[in-house]
């Protein structure tokens, strides 16, 4: 993780993961989103798409 956002309680998030692929290998963007402010509270990319991936992120 790149930075250590401050807890605070939030009403709704929404998390979405995203496949980007590049020279025929595939990355799975993870990403959690505050729904409220807009804000960005998490990022993770991983070579993956399964339960672990998930429960990781």
């Amino acid at each position: 993780m790149l930075f250590n956002p401050l807890r605070k309680s939030r009403r709704i998030m929404a998390a979405d993961v995203t496949v980007m692929c590049s020279s025929g290998h595939r990355c799975f963007i993870w990403s959690a989103i505050d729904v409220d402010s807009d804000a960005i509270l998490a990022i993770c990319a991983s070579r993956g798409k399964s339960i672990l991936n998930a429960l990781r992120f």
